[in-house]
């Protein structure tokens, strides 16, 4: 995985315009069924393209941090998703996503700030207070922690992870 692109294309930061836009979100779209299927390099090809034009497009910085994550590039995604978060501060899923990386490596207190931001976008987000859950049993705040889970099922009881992770405290 290469460092973010630098935009050449788009020096002045110029918003798209509308037939970009459009273009964009066919791309977008196709690089996610990329994505899905598993074929990554298509995948970030896509994104990286979208980002030559449009270097803030918080979708294709959000899905290329996750493949940086993907590919053990932790700390690229966790730029990457930030700079989407920046972007598009009521992008929930981004900020959850952020919140999931900065918890693998340990940081917490970051992650807790992550996922509570995508709260405060979509306060019945039962995934991010799922996560929040798991953050806070990670700092023994074990209380918070079932308190989160239970909150997280009410809106959401199919959420198994969580039903497992309140079973496990």
């Amino acid at each position: 995985m290469q460092d973010p692109p630098h935009n050449s294309n788009n020096p002045m930061g110029t918003p798209p315009t509308d037939d970009q836009v459009l273009e964009h979100e066919q791309m977008l779209q196709t690089a996610m069924q990329h994505q899905r299927a598993g074929r990554l390099a298509q995948a970030e090809q896509l994104y990286r393209q979208v980002l030559a034009s449009d270097p803030n497009q918080p979708v294709a910085l959000h899905m290329l941090g996750v493949l940086a994550h993907m590919a053990g590039q932790s700390e690229l995604g966790i730029e990457l998703i930030a700079a989407a978060v920046v972007s598009a501060p009521d992008y929930v899923s981004a900020h959850n996503n952020l919140g999931n990386m900065l918890r693998e490596l340990g940081r917490l207190e970051q992650a807790l700030a992550a996922y509570e931001r995508a709260l405060a976008h979509k306060p019945d987000y039962a995934e991010a207070l799922g996560n929040i859950g798991l953050a806070q049993q990670g700092l023994g705040r074990t209380e918070e922690a079932v308190s989160s889970y239970r909150r997280a099922l009410a809106i959401k009881p199919e959420l198994v992870d969580t039903q497992n992770n309140l079973g496990n405290v």
